[in-house]
């Protein structure tokens, strides 16, 4: 503002030596050449510096030259009516040496006008000359008091006045001036300068009283600067809205007054670049836009709401700037301010942490700078254009940048999605810009940890195309990659796969020493492998398994070469490529450890392959070289194994025992031991060979403990049946005395004691049968008791085979008992009872016969009772054995029966009455011995006994069949033999 007034002044005092120049002196005319060589030139600003120091050097001397005239005429003219016009003259010569002095003092630090006029920028003083003019002024004003332009030699005495400080002195004259000359049309200068000095000081009320006065002065040239400084009065005494009031009348002003007269001073812009300030406190920010339309016209709009917000945002009254800027972008989006605003917005939305609003305008200015936008082409400016680019690339580079860095912190989604808008915005918008290389690749960066890999992948490779930055350019390449295979997760389309061979391509390209470079390749031949192009990428494998065997991926290609030609079936391939991998000494030893196994492995499928084919011969001999190529191989024994199988499918059982053996002695830590050893019992069985089979189930046993004492048994067994009987009785013995609890040990108690009885060591036999007896183990203790009661019996001692008989009977309940056992040993009882039944006679006197012919029955009874209870058992043979014993006691009774006699010396009525007694007696036991012997023959015929059972039986059922009559005697006819015919 101060600024302002110097300049209005320094216009005041041009125009007042021209009038002086008018009075003193004729113009002087100027060349041409001179005109056109200090002419300034637009741009060239160090040229138009020297052009100005020419020019003042040329007023300099030509002031020099005139003082030096006038000192001359003022001499000459000393006393004579010139002489008040001579001072003047003077005063204005040291007014514009002062200017002068001025313009050397500012360049006084200028290298260029130092070098050029070094002793005229050193020396000049402006307050010298300066008060020198004033000094000069206070002369008119004491000894021309007359003068007739006094008004003027106050004003620019006063003017110096306050350049050189002298305030009070000053005022004075701008005062006396106006009381004195109150035509002069110097009176509204006076008057503003004197609020100036005023409004310095502080006295805003004085000074807006002085600054009214140049109202009544409308018609000059400092009038709107009056109502201008007015205002500011008024705005510093806190009366905001009269001082935006007489702002407009400024405007207004200004404006009606250039329409008419260009040449008077229009203070327009500055008016309405103040009224924004004066608005802020007066009027809503809702009216701003149509306001300052009517203010300043649309073309000023725009530029005052902008400063409008730019107020508000200082102040911080974001919601104010919020709605001017919302209001003028709707009214006038085209506005060149219109990017600046969106700016704004988005500076103070960040300020107030509302990111979601703040990216909306950074997308709003990105959107704006686009050269397809409505905005962009409707521009008539470069700069509005260069401004617009500036501010969206300097904004979407703060912004993208500060909201990753902060979600790096945070790890906050919504920041994460700002910061990925940012980056769009700018990216998709922008032209030439700066630094895009690095700004896709932090974008990469984010999309890659957002796990958003396709998009990451494809900026990865547009940072790697654009950057010059080597190491960029090699993490931008290989990111595209590495995001490319993420977003697949190894399901790799057609598409995927072209688009993984194009960056690949770009990786290879750009960064043919990448570090990367084998990763790369091998991941090419990885997809082809995974895609099974087995053909496409076996090659390739092959290839870097061989160049970069000292290295992971060399080893892994190695690894995925060899399955490709299992997968291929080449397994003959497999064995060569495998055993050549083997071979190089650069891979690593468990790599060659790996390789020297699927040699083998390899080897191993090409003699299955025969084997399946049914070569079993040459199946065979192959299993043996593959033994013979390394007998310690892991292999070894499932190839001698194999062998075998081949042997015994090919019939050649001699050879499959010889191998058999081999393998058990050679590998004794082989899981076919076991299995070896029980085909070789089968083949020894084959081969007849009983003593190598029992050899070998006892070897079995000492291999498999879960089988150990039945395979020891067996053994045992087959040495028997090699009449080896001395090591079956050891073996035999072993297991009774190691594994005396279990079945096998039973059993073999069991074959100790038949070998007894084979070589009739009775005692020795009767011990064992004892024992087994004893452990009551059924059905063997059931068995074995059985055995030694029959043995009692077959001796004739009937007392102790009856009671032997009577411990196996009571086995009867026992679990798993053997009934037969105890159907013979209760059959050995009624034996025993039988004999007991046919030991008691019937013959006695008629007074004894009853008592002798109970003890009969009773008898019988009791051998009856026990025949029937050997057939309640249920066992077939026995029960058909005891039914015939029982038929032939009934027999047996009725016979003794027909032979009593009736008592000789009684009646014969009584006689006959005790025959018929006896008859009523014998004739049902007569029918059950024929109805028992029925049942007997029923029995033998289900079981179809192939022995004379049957016959005997029938021979009984006949002889009573034959009987007409109780006591009647049958005779029994011997069938005939047959009689063969003789051959002559």
């Amino acid at each position: 503002m101060k600024k302002l007034f110097w300049s209005v002044i320094f216009v005041f005092i041009a125009l007042g030596q021209s009038q002086g120049l008018a009075k003193s002196a004729k113009k002087q005319p100027q060349k041409p050449t001179v005109d056109e060589e200090l002419r300034l030139k637009p741009g060239d600003e160090e040229g138009n510096e020297l052009k100005s120091l020419k020019a003042e050097l040329l007023i300099s001397r030509s002031d020099e030259r005139a003082l030096s005239q006038l000192k001359k005429l003022m001499a000459k003219y000393k006393g004579t009516a010139m002489e008040a016009s001579l001072h003047f003259r003077l005063a204005e010569l040291y007014m514009r040496r002062s200017k002068t002095a001025t313009f050397f003092e500012v360049h006084r630090d200028n290298t260029n006008v130092v070098k050029f006029t070094p002793v005229a920028t050193k020396s000049t003083s402006s307050k010298g000359w300066l008060q020198k003019a004033v000094d000069t002024y206070d002369t008119i004003e004491k000894k021309f008091t007359h003068f007739r332009d006094m008004d003027l030699v106050l004003f620019n005495s006063a003017f110096a006045r306050q350049i050189l400080g002298q305030e009070k002195p000053a005022i004075q004259r701008y005062r006396r001036l106006v009381e004195d000359f109150s035509s002069s049309p110097l009176v509204p200068d006076c008057h503003l300068a004197i609020g100036e000095s005023l409004f310095a000081s502080r006295s805003f009320q004085a000074a807006f009283e002085e600054f009214q006065k140049i109202r009544k002065f409308n018609d000059t040239r400092v009038y709107p600067y009056g109502l201008y400084k007015g205002a500011w009065a008024l705005y510093n005494l806190h009366e905001p809205a009269k001082g935006l009031s007489q702002l407009e009348e400024v405007v207004s002003y200004s404006k009606n007054s250039t329409e008419n007269d260009a040449r008077r001073l229009d203070l327009t812009r500055e008016a309405l670049d103040d009224m924004v300030l004066f608005f802020e406190d007066v009027k809503k920010p809702s009216e701003g836009v149509s306001y300052f339309r009517t203010q300043g016209g649309d073309t000023r709009a725009s530029d005052l709401v902008l400063k409008l917000g730019k107020l508000y945002q200082r102040h911080g009254r974001f919601n104010h700037l919020e709605i001017v800027y919302n209001d003028l972008i709707s009214v006038t989006p085209l506005a060149p301010e219109r990017p600046q605003m969106h700016k704004d917005l988005l500076d103070g939305f960040e300020a107030l942490k509302k990111r979601d609003k703040a990216v909306v305008q950074l997308e709003s200015i990105a959107v704006l700078c686009d050269s397809d936008s409505t905005w962009f082409k409707a521009q008539k400016n470069n700069e509005d254009l260069d401004s617009c680019r500036n501010i969206q690339q300097e904004s979407g580079k703060l912004y993208s940048s500060k909201w990753h860095r902060e979600w790096k912190k945070s790890a906050t989604p919504e920041l994460s999605l700002h910061a990925r808008r940012a980056y769009e915005a700018l990216l998709t918008h922008s032209q030439n810009l700066d630094g895009e290389d690095k700004i896709r690749y932090n974008y990469a960066e984010l999309l890659f940890q957002e796990k958003e890999f396709r998009r990451a992948s494809l900026q990865y490779s547009k940072s790697a195309n654009l950057t010059k930055d080597a190491t960029l350019r090699h993490d931008a390449a290989y990111g595209a990659l590495v995001s490319l295979e993420k977003a697949v997760a190894d399901k790799w389309s057609d598409q995927d796969e072209r688009e993984f061979a194009r960056i690949a391509g770009d990786y290879l390209k750009l960064n043919p020493n990448g570090h990367f470079v084998t990763d790369v390749r091998f991941k090419k031949a990885f997809i082809a492998y995974e895609k099974g192009r087995f053909d496409e990428a076996g090659p390739q494998l092959k290839i870097l398994a061989t160049q970069f065997s000292n290295t992971d991926r060399g080893r892994k290609s190695a690894q995925l070469y060899l399955d490709v030609l299992n997968i291929q079936k080449n397994f003959a391939g497999l064995r060569d490529e495998s055993f050549a991998f083997y071979k190089m000494a650069s891979f690593d030893s468990n790599s060659r450890v790996q390789f020297k196994k699927i040699h083998e492995q390899a080897s191993f499928t090409v003699i299955q392959n025969l084997e399946n084919e049914k070569k079993y011969h040459e199946a065979m001999e192959s299993y043996l070289a593959f033994i013979k190529e390394d007998t310690h191989s892991g292999l070894a024994d499932k190839a001698l194994y194999n062998a075998i199988r081949c042997a015994n499918t090919a019939g050649d059982i001699e050879n499959a025992t010889k191998l058999s053996e081999r393998l058990i002695s050679d590998y004794p830590d082989s899981t076919y031991r076991i299995e070896l050893s029980r085909t070789l019992v089968t083949l020894y069985e084959a081969q007849a060979r009983l003593g190598d089979a029992a050899d070998s189930l006892v070897r079995l046993s000492q291999l498999d403990s879960q089988s150990k004492w039945a395979n020891l048994l067996a053994g045992a067994d087959y040495k028997a049946l090699n009449n080896e009987w001395s090591q079956a009785s050891q073996i035999y013995n072993q297991l009774v005395s190691q594994a005396g609890n279990t079945h096998e040990g039973r059993v073999a108690l069991e074959r100790l004691e038949a070998l007894a009885e084979k070589n009739r060591q009775w005692e020795k036999a009767q011990k064992m049968l004892s024992q087994i007896r004893d452990e009551r183990v059924q059905p063997q203790s059931s068995l074995a008791s059985i055995k030694i009661a029959q043995r009692a019996f077959d001796e004739g001692d009937d007392a102790k085979a009856f009671s032997l008989a009577k411990q196996t009977v009571a086995m009867k309940n026992e679990n798993k008992v053997s009934i037969r056992a105890v159907a013979q040993a209760r059959l050995i009882q009624g034996k025993i009872l039988e004999k007991e039944f046919d030991r008691a006679g019937i013959k006695a006197t008629p007074e004894r016969l009853s008592f002798v012919l109970a003890i009969k029955t009773e008898k019988l009874e009791n051998a009856q009772k026990a025949f029937q209870e050997t057939i309640s058992f249920g066992d077939r043979q026995t029960s058909i054995e005891a039914l015939v014993r029982l038929a032939k006691c009934y027999a047996k009774y009725t016979e003794a029966l027909s032979h009593i006699e009736a008592p000789a010396n009684a009646p014969e009525e009584d006689r006959k009455k005790f025959l018929r007694e006896i008859e009523n007696l014998a004739v049902p036991i007569e029918e059950k011995s024929a109805e028992t012997l029925a049942m007997a023959m029923k029995q033998a015929k289900d079981m179809q006994l192939h022995d004379d059972t049957i016959v005997t039986i029938q021979a009984a059922l006949n002889r009573l069949s034959k009987k007409k009559m109780y006591g009647q005697t049958v005779v029994d006819l011997a069938t005939p033999e047959n009689t063969l015919p003789v051959v002559n």
